[in-house]
C-alpha cells in the first residue's frame, strides 16, 4: 500500500512493483511521486537525485485496504514522512491490527501507533529523540 500520484512516477511504480508480483493498494496522492534516482558505477552508487517535491497530501484509505491490514500478517510502515502515516483511518487500522507491525520513523512522519513491536530508526533519527 502506498500513495501514487496520478503522474509517470506513479504509473512506472505501478508498473515495476505488479512485474515483481506485488500486489498494489494505492491511495491517491496530490502532487506528484517521489522519485530517488540513483546512478552506478561498477556496482556502486555514485549520486543519488531526488524529485519530486515536498510531501503531498493523501487521500483517504479504501475499505479494501482496511481489510487488508486487519488480515495481515505483518506490515511495515515507512512513508518517508509523505504523509501516508498520518492518515487518521489509516492510524486507527494500524493501531487494531494483530499483526506484527514495524515501523520505520521519518523526522517528518508522524509518532508511531500505540502497540508498535519494532522500530528502526536510523542514527540521525534517533539522535532527534535523545
Amino acid at each position: 500500500m502506498t500513495a501514487l500520484a496520478d503522474d509517470a512516477g506513479g504509473a512506472r511504480l505501478a508498473e515495476l512493483l505488479a512485474a515483481a508480483g506485488v500486489r498494489v493498494y494505492a491511495l491517491p496522492l496530490r502532487g506528484v511521486t517521489c522519485e530517488k534516482i540513483r546512478l552506478h558505477a561498477r556496482g556502486r552508487v555514485l549520486l543519488r537525485h531526488d524529485r519530486g517535491g515536498a510531501a503531498g497530501e493523501s487521500g483517504e484509505p479504501s475499505e479494501a485496504v482496511l481489510r487488508l491490514l486487519a488480515t495481515a500478517s505483518a506490515v511495515l510502515v515507512s512513508d518517508y514522512g509523505r504523509g501516508v502515516a498520518r492518515q487518521p483511518a489509516l492510524r486507527a487500522a494500524l493501531a487494531g491490527t494483530r499483526a506484527p507491525v514495524v515501523w520505520d520513523p521519518h523526522p517528518r512522519g508522524p509518532a508511531a501507533v500505540p502497540g508498535v513491536h519494532l522500530a528502526t530508526p536510523n542514527e540521525s533519527e534517533v539522535r532527534l529523540f535523545w
